[in-house]
């Protein structure tokens, strides 16, 4: 039967949103979009009660009829879980995302989850299939790192694979390692200050610009910042990683 009320969006790219075409289902979940350009488009289809569709191309010719697309929604599964700190104690400056890793294109990627006070986090109607989870802090952002600085981004800091199920829960805990990491910078044998020292995943990490209201950041202001750190007089440093490993500073 047909579902009303879904969001259905139309774009060249599988991947990312670059165009407006968007409309919405009517009651029988006929739906109809105008202005769509010429040539292969991925029509993708969301609704709140569902999980969002994989990506359905249609070639759009203007000498012929464009045939009717046919998108399937199905509820999805739930995945559910907790952020820990090395201590036990809950993670709650940040967010959970997930993506897909099998060839199912994301259309544009998952909201965040939020954390809970008790570090707990829920992901409602997520597509069936293999999934990696991305525990993202809140972390100052810099210029070494993201281009800018003076505001909150989303770092990566822990990263787990999953297999979502239709109509199942899988539940995961994404523990953090808590790992401090000091030093002390010289030019000449003599020390630097005011020098901005960072460390990046040696695996790579995905950052995400912050654009809505102020958040705390991952850690208390009492303890060191998080993988970022000016030099102090004497040109020693501390800064915060959350996982071991292999690192560049």
């Amino acid at each position: 039967r047909g579902i009303p009320g879904a969001t259905v969006h139309a774009d060249r790219d599988a991947n990312r949103r670059t165009s407006q075409l968007e409309t919405q289902t009517g009651s029988t979940g006929a739906f109809e979009l105008s202005g769509v350009p010429i040539g292969p488009v991925h029509v993708v289809a969301r609704h709140p009660s569902y999980a969002i569709s994989s990506p359905v191309v249609a070639e759009v010719d203007p000498d012929k009829e464009t045939p009717p697309v046919r998108i399937v929604l199905a509820r999805g599964g739930r995945i559910e879980g907790r952020a820990l700190h090395r201590d036990g104690r809950p993670f709650t400056g940040g967010r959970v995302h997930a993506w897909p890793l099998d060839r199912r294109a994301s259309a544009g990627g998952w909201e965040a989850a939020p954390l809970d006070g008790d570090g707990s986090f829920v992901m409602e109607h997520v597509p069936a299939g293999r999934m990696k989870l991305d525990l993202m802090a809140f972390t100052p952002s810099s210029p070494m790192v993201s281009g800018m600085g003076g505001e909150s981004i989303l770092t990566t800091v822990a990263s787990r694979d999953v297999e979502v199920r239709e109509g199942e829960t899988v539940s995961v805990e994404l523990a953090l390692r808590d790992v401090v990491v000091s030093g002390r910078v010289t030019r000449g044998g003599q020390p630097e200050r005011d020098v901005l020292v960072g460390v990046l995943s040696g695996q790579g990490s995905s950052v995400m610009a912050w654009v809505g209201p102020p958040v705390p950041r991952a850690v208390a202001p009492s303890g060191p910042p998080p993988l970022n750190a000016v030099t102090r007089e004497d040109g020693s440093y501390e800064l915060l990683v959350f996982t071991p490993g292999r690192a560049f500073v």
